[in-house]
């Protein structure tokens, strides 16, 4: 009897519907901060729920929308082809603040983060379970890829694929690797065991806005966990509209947390080795080398070029000076 039970368990037929019983036994929550996108939200939503079975559920976090989104959210959830949707309103302004109460208020074996401007791949649920199912994956997190839906003909496109090409010849050429020293918390997933390591996942006072997740990246890699990209966990990501005044916004703002980032870590002597690469393209880059090929790329003359390259050196000076204001900043 028992030596029928040892080869059972030992046959690969074992292990497949083993792996396939935990597949299916999880349970997934999903969280979506949003904030005044109600129609995004709904066609997010929308894309994921008809893969999610009755059990998932999904976590929505109003961050203090001033549009219809509860009336969208109300709408969603009296649709019956739907799973769970809870809905929670935060008041502090961010999406990490947002995030942790997704967190606080899940209850899946999986806790899955998902923008309201992303639309997923048909087997994007399928793909988040069956990693989880490998007891070896636990303490893994698994980062997804996010491809922006943009014209190719925009200046910003041209300007970001420049970047990109750039990025890669000068700094990553060497580094193929598919464990990764970095999240986008647009589209990624990791276990609950994971989150509950924390009080705040997401470190709310200091990175409410911006480079929370860089900043959650270096603390789980210093913390021993794996972050791990899967090109195949698909996201469509709808790009929003922005002025002029906001990419200059942006830039400052990046430099004020990248400094604050910093200043967090520096202290810690294991950060220069596990994220060299990272520190070198954020901070020690050649700025005008990186400009002036991106100039180079996209500009169609010599006027536009020079337009170019003196808009990116602008936001370079903006960075800059956001980032000495972060790094003399108060860390919580």
């Amino acid at each position: 009897m028992y030596d029928f039970f040892f080869f059972f368990i030992s046959c690969p037929s074992f292990s497949f519907y083993y792996v396939l019983f935990l597949h299916s036994s999880m349970k997934l929550t999903i969280v979506i901060p949003t904030k005044n996108r109600a129609n995004s939200l709904h066609e997010a939503v929308t894309f994921v729920a008809p893969q999610l079975k009755s059990k998932d559920e999904i976590i929505i976090i109003d961050n203090n929308s001033t549009d219809n989104t509860k009336k969208i959210v109300d709408s969603l959830k009296n649709s019956s082809f739907l799973p769970l949707i809870s809905y929670y309103k935060e008041i502090n302004s961010g999406p990490s603040y947002a995030r942790n109460l997704g967190i606080e208020k899940s209850s899946g074996d999986i806790v899955a983060f998902l923008d309201d401007d992303c639309m997923v791949s048909d087997n994007w649920v399928k793909i988040i379970k069956k990693f989880y199912s490998l007891k070896k994956n636990k303490n893994t997190i698994l980062q997804g890829k996010i491809i922006h839906s943009i014209s190719k003909e925009s200046l910003s496109f041209k300007m970001l694929v420049a970047q990109n090409e750039y990025v890669r010849k000068t700094l990553f050429k060497d580094n193929p690797d598919l464990y990764i020293n970095y999240i986008n918390a647009g589209n990624f997933a990791c276990t609950r065991e994971t989150v509950q390591k924390y009080q705040y996942f997401f470190d709310e006072k200091n990175f409410p806005y911006i480079c929370e997740e860089r900043e959650l990246a270096q603390r789980l890699n210093l913390d021993g966990l794996i972050i791990k990209l899967s090109s195949d966990l698909l996201v469509i990501h709808k790009k929003q509209k922005s002025r002029f005044i906001d990419y200059i916004r942006t830039s400052y703002l990046y430099g004020f947390y990248s400094g604050k980032l910093m200043k967090k870590f520096k202290s810690d002597r294991s950060i220069l080795d596990l994220f060299k690469k990272e520190i070198k393209q954020k901070f020690n880059r050649s700025v005008f080398s990186e400009i002036g090929y991106i100039a180079s790329k996209v500009g169609e003359n010599l006027i536009k070029k020079t337009i170019i390259f003196l808009y990116l050196l602008f936001k370079e000076m903006i960075y800059s000076v956001g980032f000495f204001f972060g790094k003399n900043a108060k860390i919580y």
